[in-house]
């Protein structure tokens, strides 16, 4: 029920740098949140947290199943769209991310992060005009964004 209340402490666990027992920390939270979601299987946030956990776990597969999950209960969930589209993009599934971040752009995550991976994933495909729109959209929200300006850089060369 904590859990339920205050998502901000699986946020904190979460923003935690890697380190040698995260096997065990997460774990451990996992076998919470398990518990939390046996009670409000109907909470996107329990599912989306779920994902990260397994994803900070290194189970790829579970953490997509999980935030597939948030979404279909809750389709306009932003951070949970990014994220699959993060945890797709990191399985080569780049159709399946650049739906879903494109879908988390349309819902308001007009983020430079997220042009940004999607001008990654539009490069990974050959499509460069799409790559660099992106890119560009990336830095025109943040115009110190390094990564986005060298990948343009990059793709000029």
């Amino acid at each position: 029920e904590h859990l339920v209340r205050e998502p901000e402490f699986v946020t904190a666990f979460l923003d935690l740098p890697p380190s040698e027992i995260d096997d065990q920390i997460f774990t451990e939270l996992l076998k919470i949140m398990m518990r939390a979601l046996e009670h409000h299987p109907e909470y996107a946030d329990l599912h989306y947290h779920c994902s990260c956990i397994f994803h900070r776990l290194d189970q790829t597969e579970q953490a997509i199943r999980e935030s597939q999950q948030a979404l279909e209960i809750n389709p306009r969930y932003l951070n949970a769209l990014i994220h699959l589209g993060k945890l797709y993009m990191k399985t080569n599934q780049d159709d399946q991310a650049i739906q879903r971040l494109k879908a988390a752009v349309a819902g308001g995550a007009n983020f430079a992060d997220v042009h940004y991976l999607l001008g990654n994933l539009y490069r990974r495909q050959g499509s460069l005009d799409n790559a660099r729109v992106h890119y560009h959209r990336a830095l025109k929200i943040n115009d110190q964004f390094q990564a986005a300006r060298q990948a343009l850089v990059e793709m000029a060369a």
